[in-house]
């Protein structure tokens, strides 16, 4: 069996995933999730085959926490569902280890293809982008940052408002632990946990829990495995 997780955002793209994915007898979908940081935190927890990401939203910049599915479980790999059939988007995709990227058209039998052929250590990528994929991957391996972590991303600069507190917790969420289990670390309560959160989101300039993760790996509060 191959074990899916898939990641989709609102409730209705996830059941229309599930029941293009479910048929197949040879796919189990261990869970459902909204965002990449929903991803990372169930990657941790069921080390599937293959997380299925559906991009709808015009900000790409949660593709970079792709690469810490892989580190939290090595036999992870992720496919894109996109709308978008940029360069800017393939090349994020590129560059944050994808295996596979289809455009959100793509019918029954090829998201069937593209998860099997991934699982079986392929890659996968839809054939109208392919003629861009092709350079873009050039273009990367030429970057003299390839290497690094978050190779298209430059540091931002941590502001003197955020707490010791705060800075700590986004430790902690950039490792991918929970509301709970942070409250555990620290000795506070969730919903404490969560108002840092929020005022950490909102001192740092950020929109959400998965920028946070993002944020703290970038900034080296949190280590990239």
């Amino acid at each position: 069996m191959i074990k899916l997780l898939i990641i989709a955002d609102p409730a209705e793209n996830q059941a229309g995933l599930k029941r293009r994915l479910s048929s197949q007898r040879d796919f189990k979908i261990l869970g459902f999730g909204k965002d990449g940081y929903d991803a990372l935190v169930m990657v941790n927890s069921f080390k599937p085959d293959i997380v299925f990401m559906e991009i709808d939203g015009e900000d790409n910049n949660y593709m970079d926490i792709i690469p810490l599915f892989t580190a939290k479980s090595p036999g992870t790999r992720t496919i894109v569902l996109s709308v978008f059939a940029d360069e800017d988007h393939i090349r994020q995709a590129l560059a944050n280890q994808t295996a596979g990227y289809l455009l959100k058209d793509s019918g029954h039998e090829t998201i069937a293809e593209s998860i099997r052929t991934i699982s079986e250590g392929g890659v996968f990528f839809d054939p109208r982008i392919v003629a861009k994929a092709i350079p873009l991957i050039s273009q990367i391996f030429k970057k003299e940052n390839q290497g690094r972590y978050f190779p298209l991303r430059e540091k931002k600069f941590i502001p003197p408002t955020l707490s010791g507190i705060e800075l700590r917790i986004m430790t902690h969420v950039g490792e991918g632990r929970s509301d709970k289990e942070i409250a555990e670390n620290l000795g506070l309560k969730p919903g404490t946990v969560r108002n840092y959160i929020s005022s950490a989101i909102r001192k740092a300039g950020l929109r959400n829990r998965t920028e946070i993760a993002i944020y703290a790996l970038k900034q080296g509060l949190a280590s990239p495995p």
